[in-house]
């Protein structure tokens, strides 16, 4: 047998930097379930939902925590909901489905995504060359998230706080995803 393990690695791993007073960090310890409703169970599963996280799920366009903030949770269609948490084994979806029991249907997500955390002053300036929603703090406040796309690459976009957002997208673009975020910092300052 042989004497090795295989680890998971980041698809962009060591391409954290500054742009300015801005941050880029690529998050590579967050595991990501999808949380597909069963027809017809939408009330057991919500009821689950709250008495599990201590907060209802999500409504359309927006993200909730769970109530020890351990736990992001992402709307993203009307029987879908997208679960961030802190990674700790290969087989996330088996910690949501010990909680949420036979409610949904649960699969791991993880490696289908690379994670962007950006942090600082001048994001919107940013995402107003290579995203076509408006980001604008009054049209898509904290706490909204919405599919769209960067510079024609899928993209899941998070106003997760006041200083910043996270962006997903498919692991298969992640350079080209992550290149083209860098080329707007570029172009947007003298960086």
């Amino acid at each position: 047998m042989a004497e090795f393990k295989i680890e998971p690695f980041p698809f962009l791993w060591g391409k954290e930097r500054y742009f300015g007073d801005n941050y880029l960090e690529i998050i590579s310890d967050q595991s990501i379930v999808s949380m597909a409703i069963t027809r017809g169970d939408e009330e057991k599963f919500s009821t689950q939902f709250t008495n599990i996280f201590g907060n209802p799920p999500p409504k359309p366009g927006k993200f909730v925590n769970s109530i020890d903030n351990d736990y992001k949770f992402l709307w993203m269609s009307p029987d879908q909901i997208f679960a961030l948490f802190k990674r700790e084994n290969l087989y996330p979806e088996t910690k949501i489905q010990k909680l949420m029991g036979d409610s949904g249907f649960y699969t791991d997500q993880t490696d289908n995504w690379c994670q962007i955390k950006l942090t600082g002053p001048h994001l919107i300036q940013v995402f107003e060359r290579i995203c076509p929603l408006d980001l604008n703090r009054q049209k898509f406040p904290v706490g909204n998230c919405a599919r769209t796309i960067m510079e024609h690459l899928s993209t899941i976009i998070v106003h997760d706080s006041e200083e910043g957002f996270l962006v997903l997208s498919p692991s298969s673009s992640s350079e080209s995803f992550l290149e083209a975020i860098e080329q707007s910092f570029i172009n947007t300052g003298d960086y």
